[in-house]
């Protein structure tokens, strides 16, 4: 069901974005301990083990521990799987496959939520792109739900005298244009037919998240604690809301793709192409179209070929690929993604709102603060070391490395290799002015030769910078931005780890009126 809006936004984006505000509006009130009498504060404050408290409670008479359990569990699990729209899988796979693959991601939504929404703007961004890309070329009809069909492998191409694999939406205008396939005609009913998503699930979802979050609102409204699994909660509906809204035009759970064939073999059309398909592929032949990895995929990558050397692997071998990874990090500018890193810092800055929160113990207390205010500078240092070494440093050398200078009446302008890729560490000017003492030392293939143990260090750099198992040279990082976002990331792993597992461990010991239930009554207004 539709509202009969412009742009026709379906009813249950516009409710999460209701509960992104009602969550908001929630975490502003004063906590409990703050509005309970003031000569209590101190002793509270010093002393939370002497506070009232209460362990496992049986729910027969109002509020228990398991129904805290529950309306939590049953709405993570809700938000992290009916969120989803996951790509069209590929032509070999199994069901079973598939749900394992959905599964992994439905436990990445609830781990770190902030990655599958940033994913997700980014798909929204490339599938709106491809809406400028074909209505300038004269397909009107073109539209960002037929945008996202093809980037989520819903095309597949068929040459003449090759195997057949997915295109995206851009390589798709680029077949089209070039006369070799005809435009394909796709009715967006069509589309939704092939759309599997649950509407009665989503609909539950979005009735559960409605109710968990009035609930929270109504006990902060009444100064009845509420435990940090559900603060825990409350976050986690703020970026399922933003989700949802880039993904509304998704298809989801779609089985099966649209054909599109071609008389023109893969051959004659690399050929046709020219220097710039010369390269080696990575996934597919036509990577050279749109092939723009940035930082965020980069890094995504190397985490994935991480976990791939510790036995955990998620990556594709076959080539050419046979179906777009659900994580396919698509490239947004600063501005594009600057709305969804504010909205991940306020997912993040509600965990610091439990600053004030009854624990069982100090040390526990404590331990809540310093992982909260961990996971928010980690967040906050790793965008802006990332925007910083992959933007605005780049530029900057661009700037000064082109700037003319003058020198005896003559002009000098010192020049650098600059690439289409988002870094390129392989600089010709430093950005650091050179020693005297180090000027008349070896270059370092130099030093490679004279000893073993600097050999070694030097092929672990290689495989630090760039651990594909083809060795991509799009995917090959500084080893400056590397290794302190490494550390960063490892140190947002521990704290969030943290925080649910004390969200768990809390709920031994609650403040009694935890388990207060709302006065609902009270909430109507009397005469």
């Amino acid at each position: 069901m539709y509202f009969s809006t412009r742009k026709r936004i379906p009813i249950r984006v516009l409710v999460l974005i209701q509960l992104t505000l009602i969550s908001s509006v929630a975490f502003a009130i004063p906590t409990p301990a703050d509005n309970e009498p003031s000569q209590n504060a101190s002793s509270r404050t010093d002393h939370p083990q002497e506070e009232k408290r209460q362990g496992w409670t049986d729910q027969p008479d109002g509020r228990g521990t398991l129904d805290i359990l529950w309306s939590c569990l049953v709405t993570l699990f809700l938000c992290s799987w009916s969120v989803q729209c996951s790509n069209v899988p590929g032509p070999e796979e199994s069901t079973f496959q598939v749900l394992v693959r959905k599964t992994g991601l439905a436990a990445l939504c609830i781990l770190g939520p902030e990655a599958p929404m940033l994913n997700a703007a980014a798909q929204y961004k490339s599938a709106q792109r491809s809406v400028d890309l074909f209505r300038a070329s004269g397909f009107r009809d073109w539209t960002v739900m037929r945008g996202f069909y093809a980037d989520m492998g819903g095309i597949i191409f068929q040459p003449c005298d090759w195997k057949s694999f997915p295109v995206n939406a851009e390589q798709l205008h680029y077949l089209v244009l070039k006369g070799y396939v005809e435009y394909p005609h796709l009715s967006e009913d069509s589309i939704r037919d092939k759309n599997k998503v649950d509407g009665v699930l989503r609909a539950i979802t979005v009735l559960q998240s409605l109710w968990f979050s009035f609930n929270v609102c109504i006990r902060a409204a009444q100064s009845l604690p509420i435990s940090t699994l559900e603060l825990t909660t409350s976050a986690f509906i703020v970026c399922t809301a933003a989700t949802s809204f880039c993904w509304r035009h998704k298809p989801a759970d779609v089985r099966s793709s649209d054909v599109v064939h071609s008389d023109v073999g893969i051959a004659e059309i690399l050929l046709a192409a020219g220097d710039i398909a010369r390269e080696p592929y990575s996934r597919t032949p036509l990577d050279f179209v749109d092939r723009t990895e940035w930082h965020w995929s980069q890094f995504w990558s190397s985490g994935m070929n991480l976990l791939r050397k510790l036995g955990m692997n998620y990556v594709q071998e076959a080539r050419p690929i046979q179906r777009i990874e659900n994580t396919t990090w698509r490239k947004m500018s600063l501005s594009e993604a600057l709305p969804f890193y504010l909205i991940g810092g306020g997912y993040l800055a509600i965990f610091v709102a439990g600053w004030n929160y009854s624990f069982p113990t100090k040390t526990e207390r404590t331990l809540w603060r310093i992982a909260s205010l961990t996971a928010v500078c980690t967040t906050v240092a790793c965008t802006a070391s990332v925007e910083f070494l992959f933007d605005f440093y780049p530029k900057l050398r661009r700037y000064f490395a082109h700037k003319p200078t003058q020198s005896d009446g003559e002009d000098h302008t010192t020049t650098e290799k600059v690439t289409t890729n988002t870094y390129d560490y392989h600089h010709q000017v430093s950005p650091y002015p050179q020693s005297p003492k180090l000027a008349g030392r070896p270059t370092r293939s130099q030093s490679h030769e004279q000893g073993a143990l600097r050999g070694f260090l030097a092929r672990t750099a290689r495989g630090i910078r760039n651990n594909t198992v083809s060795k991509d040279p799009y995917m090959t990082l500084p080893l400056k931005a590397i290794i302190p976002l490494y550390i960063i990331f490892g140190a947002y792993s521990l704290a969030r780890v943290y925080i649910w597992v004390s969200d768990f461990v809390e709920l031994r010991s609650l403040p009694a009126r935890a388990y207060k239930t709302v006065d609902w009554w009270g909430m109507l207004p009397h005469a």
